[in-house]
């Protein structure tokens, strides 16, 4: 497994290489329906208990971080 160190939100990061395609699908709801599934599957993994026990739970602290 690769660690990425990667802290820019994806929505910046796809305007600002002018990828309109990705920043039309990161502004739909798609995004947040892939990540509410992926932290199905892993629900177990302790990463994804820490961001559940975040101000205003997962969705919030995904939504935020996505939107930033």
């Amino acid at each position: 497994m690769q660690n990425v160190n990667d802290k820019n939100p994806p929505l910046p990061e796809a305007a600002f290489e002018r990828s309109i395609d990705s920043a039309v699908w990161y502004l739909s709801d798609a995004p947040m329906r892939h990540y509410k599934e992926f932290a199905e599957t892993y629900k177990t993994d302790k990463r994804l208990h820490y961001l559940a026990q975040a101000n205003g739970g997962f969705d919030k602290a995904f939504s935020t971080w996505l939107r930033a």
